[in-house]
């Protein structure tokens, strides 16, 4: 018998917290070319995230490397750094998603770890969990390098 003792009722976004995709790349002249990416990230990230992942070899090389969010058809500037909490700048709380989607409740044995199949139902209530809003935010990256580099 299945009972809230041996059950978790968890939110699990199918969606990865982070992801990079190539999304091509265009010549823009005799050896200079550029690439492009596209982030997407369940919390807002500033240019010095996005620094980073280039750093690391995730969003290409060379001398010159924009980014800018995406809401709906909107491009949207990416802070250079977000400030400190309580401190003076742009807050992540400040930023807007990219978009939301609808997470459903699950349920998961709490020994196995596994997903129980059927409705989440809450054990005081007798009522279905509601599913829970989540955010999201893509971010589209241009590098540009030339034959020098």
């Amino acid at each position: 018998m299945r009972t809230h003792d041996n059950t978790d009722f968890v939110y699990r976004n199918p969606r990865p917290s982070l992801t990079v995709q190539n999304a091509g790349g265009a010549s823009l002249g005799n050896c200079y070319n550029a690439s492009y990416f596209e982030v997407t990230s369940l919390r807002p990230l500033d240019m010095e995230d996005l620094y980073r992942l280039r750093e690391c070899g995730f969003l290409g090389y060379g001398q010159e490397f924009m980014c800018h969010q995406v809401i709906g058809e909107e491009r949207v500037h990416v802070p250079a750094k977000f400030a400190a909490w309580g401190k003076e700048g742009p807050q992540e709380r400040d930023v807007a998603p990219s978009g939301k989607e609808m997470v459903p409740c699950i349920m998961v044995d709490r020994v196995t770890r596994k997903v129980i199949e059927g409705e989440a139902i809450n054990p005081y209530s007798g009522k279905p969990y509601a599913p829970h809003e989540q955010a999201f935010y893509t971010y589209r990256c241009e590098s540009r390098v030339d034959s020098s580099d």
